[in-house]
């Protein structure tokens, strides 16, 4: 697992976490200019790339202990 995951201290993830959702919600915000379906696409990307991201930080932080 150290191979896999490089280390990342517990506070770093904290503060990546509001700067992540920051960046999201900002593509969010542009997609409701777009027409039909292709802004909520981006949404679900958007939320599917959040739940990734907190899927590995508490991976992460499980195999540095």
């Amino acid at each position: 697992m150290s191979k896999i995951f490089h280390p990342v201290s517990e506070q770093e993830a904290l503060a990546e976490l509001p700067r992540l959702r920051q960046r999201l919600t900002a593509k969010a915000r542009h997609s409701s200019c777009l027409r039909g379906t292709e802004g909520k696409t981006l949404l679900a990307q958007a939320k599917r790339a959040l739940r990734w991201h907190q899927l590995f930080v508490s991976i992460n932080r499980r195999a540095c202990q």
